[in-house]
């Protein structure tokens, strides 16, 4: 973030370019090679790193709505498919977190359906409003 003000290296960019921490010179001077200069481990590393602030509002964003969701899964019981899209956002944080090899992968599509469904739920139990005049 420091080294590109904020914008990020860019879409997919983090296996073309290297990245300059005071990580990479520890691992270095660990092991005499530069072990992780084209990788990021999880994909919260390469959201950051690829698109900067951006990146950082999108994790943000599914924070929040991952926070909500244990919430939900804790509360009284709601739709099977309610549910089912609530798990898929908590399951996510494990690759985004820990572990992940990339943004298109099959939880990553689900983590999609899952929003998509969330809010398809959320719009169909809104109020109906008047259009205005």
């Amino acid at each position: 973030l420091t080294s590109t003000h904020g914008w990020g290296l860019g879409f997919q960019q983090l296996g073309v370019g290297t990245s300059d921490v005071d990580a990479a010179e520890t691992i270095y001077q660990i092991t005499g090679e530069y072990l992780n200069m084209f990788d990021g481990g999880f994909v919260l590393s390469k959201l950051v790193s690829e698109l900067g602030a951006l990146g950082l509002g999108l994790v943000a964003f599914y924070l929040a709505r991952t926070f909500r969701a244990v919430r939900d899964l804790r509360g009284p019981r709601a739709l099977a498919a309610v549910t089912f899209a609530n798990c898929v956002l908590v399951g996510y944080f494990t690759e985004l977190m820990v572990r992940g090899v990339g943004y298109f992968t099959g939880t990553f599509i689900m983590l999609v359906a899952a929003f998509w469904l969330l809010a398809a739920v959320r719009r169909a139990s809104a109020p109906n409003r008047m259009p205005r005049a």
